[in-house]
């Protein structure tokens, strides 16, 4: 059963990122991760009566519980504006590998707090790193005579950044997220 979860996870994650690449090229990445977050808002909204999700809202924990969701959201927010952005103006074959392997420095994060890892792991965990570093320096630089290229790159506006920067910042954003939450 977990092996089927997996696997199906691993399809609706890379199919959203595939719908989300044409989203954003054809409405840009704050429209595409403005409509994204309202329909996750409204379906979490009609879901969470019956997942028993509205009782939390008020049980008298505090204010802690509140800053830490509101900073796991200003991370996350962060993090799905690179992925989108990175979606918008870069390749998906650089992006989303670049992108997905967050869990590495997740993980590779956690030892800082004296978690232990099988040598296996770590060998995982130091081939993916060596396997993000090949596909960031992978990327070529678009051809200045292509005038495609020319506007998806993003010249001339200046705070804009090649396609492999903005998947290693949510890359960063999103191995936050995963310590926070």
């Amino acid at each position: 059963m977990g092996i089927l979860l997996g696997v199906l996870t691993a399809l609706t994650w890379g199919g959203s990122d595939f719908l989300a690449r044409f989203a954003t090229h054809r409405m840009g990445t704050l429209r595409a991760m403005l409509y994204m977050q309202l329909i996750g808002f409204t379906l979490l909204t009609i879901a969470l009566p019956w997942l028993g999700g509205w009782g939390h809202l008020a049980d008298g924990s505090g204010w802690q519980p509140w800053a830490w969701g509101i900073l796991a959201g200003s991370v996350n927010a962060v993090s799905t504006l690179s992925l989108y952005r990175s979606f918008e103006i870069g390749k998906m074959a650089v992006v989303a590998p670049l992108s997905a392997s967050y869990p590495v420095l997740s993980v590779s994060l956690s030892l800082l707090s004296d978690e232990r890892l099988s040598a296996a792991r770590a060998v995982g965990i130091v081939c993916t790193m060596i396997g993000v570093l090949l596909v960031a320096g992978g990327e070529k630089a678009p051809d200045a005579n292509d005038a495609e290229a020319v506007r998806r790159s993003g010249k001339g506006i200046g705070w804009e950044c090649c396609s492999g920067c903005w998947a290693l910042a949510s890359f960063l954003a999103s191995a936050l997220r995963k310590l926070f939450g």
